[in-house]
């Protein structure tokens, strides 16, 4: 795998300690996708007018490595899709890893 397509992310903090995991980033078909959440257009709208302007995505998009499930990203997603993408960059990782933490936004 090229440095490019490879990044090591350490991670340091109280609540979770300290780690080191291989984050693999790569382009991926969107057909390969498997969305599970619900897109809120305002926000969809919003981000396909931000991705036009400045003619970039500033987050690629999490997905399992095993199931091609969007963990993180359904927006961004829908709005490639829309703007006529056929591949986004994706962040493969390993979900049932425990190195994987899961936490909510809201």
């Amino acid at each position: 795998m090229s440095r490019a397509a490879q990044r090591v992310k350490r991670f340091n903090d109280e609540q979770y300690g300290s780690r080191q995991m291989v984050l693999k980033l790569r382009l991926m078909p969107l057909w390969l996708l498997k969305p599970h959440e619900s897109i809120d257009l305002k926000i969809l709208d919003n981000l396909i007018k931000s991705i036009e302007t400045n003619g970039l995505l500033k987050k690629a998009i999490v997905v399992d490595q095993s199931a091609h499930i969007i963990l993180d990203g359904h927006h961004r997603v829908r709005a490639l899709e829309l703007i006529g993408c056929s591949r986004v960059p994706r962040l493969l990782v390993d979900y049932p890893s425990p190195q994987i933490v899961v936490f909510s936004r809201g």
